[in-house]
């Protein structure tokens, strides 16, 4: 799997949703053909830089893929509501943006991760602690089993 070094664009997710991953080669052709149409018709649309492309262009890709069948969506699956998805505002979504959510989730996560590595560690005190008195009440066993023996004359 490949590490993008940018924020992913909805043909990111389908690619990596619709290729082997031992191969990286597209699992049908019409995969194939429908992201390389999709990426074709968002230059046509946007411009060749595609950071100033939405992350993902409904209309667009109803268009490439062959659009509303049967309540589905090629790529998407079944849509409750294929109007809701033409109109979302998914296509109003700009990878700036999508970045600044990933920054906040990221940040968020190293939040609860610090937590938790605080409460492992204050876990892990309480281990040792337990341990030493462990360690203690052996060591007193030893010496008590160590007089017995020599009271017994062994």
């Amino acid at each position: 799997m490949t590490t993008l070094k940018r924020p992913p664009i909805g043909v990111d997710l389908y690619a990596r949703l619709h290729t082997k991953q031992s191969t990286q080669e597209y699992i049908t052709p019409k995969a194939a053909k429908v992201q390389k149409a999709y990426e074709s018709a968002m230059v046509a649309k946007f411009g060749d830089d595609t950071s100033c492309h939405p992350l993902l262009d409904n209309e667009t890709w109803c268009d490439v893929s062959g659009g509303v069948k049967k309540g589905r969506i090629y790529g998407f699956g079944s849509v409750s509501d294929p109007a809701s998805f033409l109109e979302g505002t998914s296509s109003t979504i700009t990878s700036q943006d999508m970045h600044g959510e990933m920054d906040a989730k990221a940040a968020e996560m190293e939040a609860k991760h610090q937590q938790i590595r605080e409460e492992m560690d204050s876990k892990a005190v309480a281990i040792d602690a337990k341990q030493q008195q462990i360690d203690a009440k052996y060591e007193a066993m030893e010496k008590m089993y160590a007089a017995l023996q020599n009271m017994m004359g062994n």
